[in-house]
């Protein structure tokens, strides 16, 4: 093939592969042109997370800097989710078992053991075992800090399961008021008003008040809470700053259950009672009573190092009337089953 032949077939080949190609991007801006386009917008907050917790080490590090397993649950979470009791909020943190045996009293598991040690601001609540009589509050709470694992560092020996620190509302300088209602199944409502402000400008207070009521999926069971809840803060000079806190919760439950329902019949069957199905009686009740009073006073020595002196006392007060029912009945007559009454008035201070 002569040398011209040849240039005359490439420039053919050169000006075929040109009109193909415009005409493919022709159709490709075309086919662009024709496909519909979705905007989506939407905002990047941490509400639901906190970098840093003072349950494990107090040394100013972050969550990531600490070397322990940290779940905080935030206020902005509670709010979102309805977390309106400490069981819920344990029930959403992950490696902890919630144990509700009865109505009125939880047992809280961790790494194969009981939690036993739970804190306010970081100061110990005596506990003489797991049980939290009656569903503490969480509308007081800023925040909730669970370290999984010994906490030895900041509590004594420590505890192989973990340590629940509750950390209170602080009074805000700026002038804030929050009010919600809700209404839910089982004539359940909910109120609450939380209100702050700066008494001037080097000292703050707020207060929170709820109330809630409700009647329950089974026979006869209602409970009562209400709560109130004063905290104040005061810069007595520059590098002072005193705050107080003062905590009183009432529950009173009606009907509360008392042990469990029997699980088989006489014969070895197992039962099959209905979901509403108590045995509590109509006279039974259980009251709970908590007042709690918090006192520091933090002193700056530099920028990066403070003194802080605490006072905590708590009272608690229970009054309940109860009935115990146990044994196996016969699945024909209900019979076979032993009750008993008992009335227990217990103080702890």
């Amino acid at each position: 093939m002569s040398s011209t032949k040849f240039l005359r077939l490439s420039q053919l080949s050169l000006v075929t592969s040109a009109l193909l190609s415009g005409h493919a991007l022709a159709e490709q801006q075309k086919e662009e042109q024709a496909i519909e386009k979705i905007a989506v917008y939407g905002q990047h907050h941490k509400n639901y997370i906190t970098e840093e917790a003072q349950s494990a080490t107090k040394l100013g590090l972050t969550i990531k800097e600490t070397p322990q397993s940290i779940s905080v649950v935030s206020r902005a979470l509670m709010d979102d989710f309805s977390l309106d009791n400490l069981n819920a909020v344990l029930e959403s943190t992950p490696g902890v078992t919630v144990e509700q045996i009865e109505t009125d009293r939880t047992y809280f598991k961790a790494r194969g053991f009981e939690i036993t040690n739970f804190q306010v601001n970081g100061m110990g609540m005596p506990q003489d075992n797991g049980s939290i009589q009656g569903t503490l509050d969480t509308s007081i709470f800023d925040s909730v800090e669970i370290v999984r694992g010994a906490n030895g560092l900041m509590t004594g020996a420590g505890n192989p399961s973990a340590t629940v620190n509750m950390v209170l509302k602080r009074p805000t300088y700026q002038t804030q008021v929050n009010a919600s209602v809700s209404y839910g199944s089982w004539d359940n409502k909910r109120q609450e008003l939380d209100a702050s402000t700066a008494i001037n400008e080097n000292h703050a207070v707020r207060a929170v008040f709820t109330k809630h009521k409700t009647e329950s999926y089974l026979d006869r069971y209602e409970q009562d809470k209400t709560i109130y809840y004063l905290a104040y803060e005061g810069q007595l000079t520059d590098s002072t700053v005193v705050t107080a806190n003062y905590v009183n919760q009432k529950k009173d439950a009606d009907s509360p259950l008392w042990g469990a329902l029997p699980l088989y019949y006489s014969d070895g069957t197992a039962t099959n009672f209905d979901t509403s199905t108590s045995t509590a009686s109509d006279w039974s009740y259980w009251n709970n009573t908590t007042e709690q009073l918090f006192l520091s006073i933090e002193q700056a020595i530099t920028n990066t190092w403070f003194l802080k002196a605490s006072y905590a006392h708590l009272e608690n007060e229970q009054d309940s009337e109860l009935f115990y029912v146990y044994g196996t009945p016969d699945r024909e007559t209900g019979l076979g089953l032993t009750g008993y009454a008992s009335e227990y008035d217990h103080k702890d201070k």
